[in-house]
């Protein structure tokens, strides 16, 4: 078996890291692929049973002249996690 971490795992690892705050869809596709994130996000709320939600905003672009969609993600932890927890999820991330 490998000691290196699966794209799901590294991806888990950021979510368990980072509960209940909304993250960019552009976020995961530049740390965890363009086009497999969607599926690493799928494969985290079935095959990890991580309740992972989703909105759409639609927001001004900078000088206010344009509107763009934006696809944000949060993790939302069924129970509060101990530091333990929250500790082997950091190294988990940190060496992924």
């Amino acid at each position: 078996m490998s000691d290196k971490c699966s794209i799901l795992d590294a991806l888990v690892a950021f979510l368990l890291t980072h509960p209940n705050v909304w993250h960019d869809g552009r976020v995961f596709a530049e740390r965890f692929g363009y086009a497999g994130w969607r599926t690493r996000i799928s494969e985290a709320r079935t095959q990890r049973q991580m309740d992972i939600r989703n909105r759409v905003r639609t927001v001004r672009t900078g000088d206010r002249t344009k509107l763009y969609r934006v696809t944000e993600y949060m993790f939302v932890p069924r129970a509060p996690r101990t530091l333990l927890e929250i500790a082997e999820a950091a190294v988990q991330e940190a060496t992924c």
